[in-house]
């Protein structure tokens, strides 16, 4: 599969559970080019989450897909 043929997408996520497998998902779809991954609070602080999604992608063989950590803020409304 030629990397036109990929869709480019971006994760933005608290990585628990779920948002691990879709960063497994992500990193090993042929069809999917993963950009990047932002991390934000949520299942857990900005810390664990960000320190998550480096550990799923290393794990992975994916320590080239940067990660980003997000606002440390939750919205409440």
């Amino acid at each position: 599969m030629q990397s036109s043929d990929k869709t480019t997408i971006w994760l933005d996520c608290d990585p628990g559970l779920d948002d691990t497998f879709a960063i497994i998902y992500a990193g090993h779809a042929k069809e999917l080019h993963l950009l990047g991954v932002s991390t934000s609070p949520g299942n857990t602080c900005l810390a664990n989450t960000t320190q998550n999604a480096l550990d799923v992608l290393y794990n992975i063989g994916r320590k080239d897909v940067p990660v980003f950590a997000g606002s440390n803020s939750l919205i409440k409304g």
